[in-house]
């Protein structure tokens, strides 16, 4: 497991202490509150493409438009910015930017039709800092000392023996890695999702409704991009639904995915009150769910080998 690092540790700290802020910072604009916003994926690193999800209910009529230029800097680039729009007066608005300097930085100010978006804070992590850990090994010793008649002769049945050896080796690399690729691609998401429900089960008498459907989709969503190698955690649930026709035979399979999506949706941002006891359930289905998707993706996997 990896260690917990200090830049984790900031992390944690700025989406407790930083993110909040996005929420009740409307500048003197009173026109619009900020419901919700969350940045996918949650921890980002000099390049990355981040979206920063927010949902806004607008008051007296007001409506957010996707600007038609997109202020950028040395240091952050905006790629892009989407609306959608769930009722007459409450919308999401997608901002989609790349970093290039780590730290603690403040997205331009956007201009989104009627509304005015300032003093966004984003934080960018470093690899650097991570990797402080790392400790140098030094130089290996010398492997062979002249002056031995042993050794020599060793040097020499090892030139003779090298050929075939890297041969051998070469066969054997080429199967392990063949080996360790399939596994990694079949298990490695499959068991870190197991791992994740198993856990959320634990804490269905803690945790609240809405923080359930958010975690639960999340992970489905990392489940799907891991396994099929597309970036689901940045689409919509319809995006999604569209790439899975092209991508799945089992059309059931494909509606029930995109049907927990959509009441995921609906709870985080459309306001729909779920009951606890609905947690259960859903956590139930969506493990019947992880189970038939990987089945099938393993049948297929099969037949490509």
């Amino acid at each position: 497991m990896r260690k917990f690092l200090i830049s984790d540790i900031f992390t944690v700290i700025f989406s407790l202490l930083v993110l909040p802020a996005i929420y009740a910072d409307t500048g003197s604009d009173s026109s619009f509150l900020i419901l919700n916003s969350n940045f996918l994926p949650p921890k980002s690193y000099v390049g990355d493409v981040v979206e920063l999800r927010m949902v806004i209910k607008t008051l007296n009529g007001k409506k957010p438009a996707a600007p038609a230029r997109y202020k950028s800097s040395d240091s952050l680039q905006i790629k892009n910015i989407r609306v959608v729009g769930h009722s007459a007066n409450q919308f999401t608005l997608h901002i989609y930017f790349v970093s290039y300097q780590t730290g603690t930085q403040l997205l331009p100010v956007i201009e989104s039709g009627d509304i005015r978006l300032d003093n966004i804070q984003i934080y960018t992590s470093s690899l650097l800092n991570e990797l402080t850990n790392a400790r140098f090994r030094g130089v290996k010793g010398q492997v062979i000392l002249p002056g031995t008649n042993i050794k020599i002769a060793a040097v020499i049945l090892l030139i003779l023996l090298l050929p075939f050896v890297i041969i051998f080796l070469i066969i054997k690399v080429k199967s392990w890695i063949k080996i360790l690729k399939r596994e990694r691609k079949r298990k490695r998401p499959y068991r870190v999702i197991i791992l994740g429900l198993k856990k959320l089960n634990e804490r269905l008498d803690q945790i609240k409704v809405k923080e359930f459907f958010i975690e639960a989709s999340a992970d489905i969503k990392k489940y799907m991009e891991e396994r099929l190698g597309m970036p689901f955690l940045s689409l919509t649930t319809e995006e999604i639904k569209k790439q899975l026709i092209k991508e799945m035979d089992d059309t059931s399979l494909v509606s029930e995915l995109v049907d927990i999506l959509h009441r995921s949706d609906l709870v985080k941002f459309g306001g729909k009150r779920m009951k606890r006891s609905d947690m259960e359930i859903y956590l139930k289905r969506i493990t019947v769910l992880i189970k038939g998707i990987e089945t099938l993706l393993e049948n297929a996997d099969n037949v490509e080998l």
